[in-house]
């Protein structure tokens, strides 16, 4: 997988959807196995059920953030500073 062409993967149903630039893909694998792979300046997760591509966040607010194309994603409250300082570094990169 093109790692620029992933714009988010969400876990669903013991499985993974890996959201595309290019329409979404499912794959048999846990999201914390397909996490481990990803690398760690580019992916962060931002809630129990999500991953998402930094390339791809234009906007984060203190529930949920929005992605280049509409979409918007949950922030759980566990993740939510990690999320802020994982963007920061990103940014500044």
């Amino acid at each position: 997988l093109p790692l620029a062409e992933i714009r988010y993967i969400e876990s669903y149903n013991h499985s993974i959807i890996v959201h595309q630039t290019e329409g979404d893909r499912t794959y048999f694998l846990s999201l914390s196995d397909f996490e481990k792979q990803m690398p760690r300046d580019q992916f962060c997760r931002c809630h129990n059920s999500y991953l998402v591509n930094m390339d791809y966040v234009e906007e984060i607010g203190r529930t949920e953030l929005s992605l280049r194309g509409g979409a918007r994603l949950p922030i759980g409250r566990a993740y939510y500073k990690a999320l802020q300082s994982a963007f920061i570094r990103y940014l500044n990169r």
